[in-house]
């Protein structure tokens, strides 16, 4: 699976920074979570779900649409140039994960305070089927990924 990455209006060296991010993470390459595109405070993400994901109910482990959204929430905080750390999250799960699913996962910061990030993140399937939703606080541990 191959996806362009779009940039929807950020500054493209944080753009580029982002993208070089997502590339290098052993757990987004085990995960092979793509960037669909990026905007300021909202991050799309997609991955194909594969018989590893599939747990004895014969449907993806909750876990595999939870780390997509919470990757997702926390790429829309980098999107302002700001470093999160995830501190609390909720999912609803509203209809199973499937074998041969391309699962989508938009995130959207609601609130971007000096100390605490409110954000929010759906869970979609290939036919726009809505999976789980989501919410969570990011810390906002101060730090910036360039100097712009």
């Amino acid at each position: 699976m191959h996806v362009k990455a779009e940039n929807k209006g950020i500054n493209q060296g944080l753009f580029d920074m982002i993208i070089t991010i997502n590339r290098e993470c052993n757990f987004h390459k085990m995960m092979k979570i793509h960037i669909v595109s990026l905007s300021p405070g909202e991050a799309v993400l997609t991955t194909p779900v594969e018989e590893c994901h599939i747990n004895p109910q014969n449907v993806a482990h909750g876990g595999v649409a939870f780390s997509l959204v919470d990757t997702a929430m926390g790429m829309a905080v980098r999107t302002y140039n700001t470093v999160g750390a995830t501190v609390e999250m909720n999912i609803n799960y509203l209809k199973p994960v499937r074998l041969g699913d391309i699962i989508y996962s938009t995130g959207k910061v609601i609130e971007l305070g000096k100390k605490i990030i409110v954000v929010c993140g759906d869970v979609v399937n290939q036919n726009g089927e809505l999976l789980a939703t989501s919410r969570a606080t990011f810390y906002n541990r101060g730090t910036k990924l360039i100097e712009l």
